[in-house]
């Protein structure tokens, strides 16, 4: 998880919208390989709130989903992970836009990627820039790392806010086999 998702958090980082752009563009591939998952989530009408569809609709089906067993237990993880990652993309992009410590650190990243001719959403991927953008990605990373797990928090997931903090290379494995059954290889 800590990889893919840090590579998606840095590309989108700018731009509110491409961000949600990807987003879109990995609900319509889920949406060809299992297209019952991705139902409710494809209704969403252009000007609704993405937030609201996830905590309304999705997120609930989901924990359905988890009573019933109707799927593995690794590609409901994947899911639900993926619908408070959502969530948590949303209210980081407000938090750059309100400015503040995300904001700054974003724009030094980006200072430093221009002087290395690197273009606006193709940033290094973690452990590959310079040394000083290295050390302003992992402030920036922490930081989003928090929303993340404030996100999971008001979502009453205590036990994955939990495994998050203390053991995030076994929910990597897991996402990853979750995404596998959703995506296929």
């Amino acid at each position: 998880m800590a990889r893919r998702r840090e590579a998606r958090l840095l590309r989108g980082r700018h731009d509110k919208e491409t961000a949600r752009s990807k987003r879109r563009e990995d609900l319509f591939q889920g949406a060809e390989n299992r297209p019952e998952l991705f139902q409710d989530l494809l209704r969403q009408e252009p000007d609704e709130d993405i937030v609201e569809r996830v905590e309304n609709h999705w997120l609930p089906a989901i924990r359905q989903g988890q009573l019933t067993q109707a799927l593995p237990e690794d590609a409901l993880f994947f899911l639900k992970v993926w619908a408070l990652e959502t969530l948590s993309e949303e209210k980081i992009h407000e938090a750059m836009e309100r400015g503040g410590d995300l904001r700054a650190l974003s724009e030094r990243m980006r200072s430093i990627e221009e002087e290395h001719g690197i273009e606006r959403g193709e940033p290094w991927l973690p452990g590959e820039g310079p040394g000083h953008w290295e050390e302003l990605r992992q402030q920036w990373q922490e930081k989003v790392d928090a929303i993340f797990q404030r996100t999971l928090e008001e979502h009453d997931e205590h036990e994955l806010a939990r495994r998050f903090r203390d053991d995030p290379g076994v929910l990597e494995e897991q996402m990853e086999k979750g995404r596998r059954y959703i995506f296929g290889a």
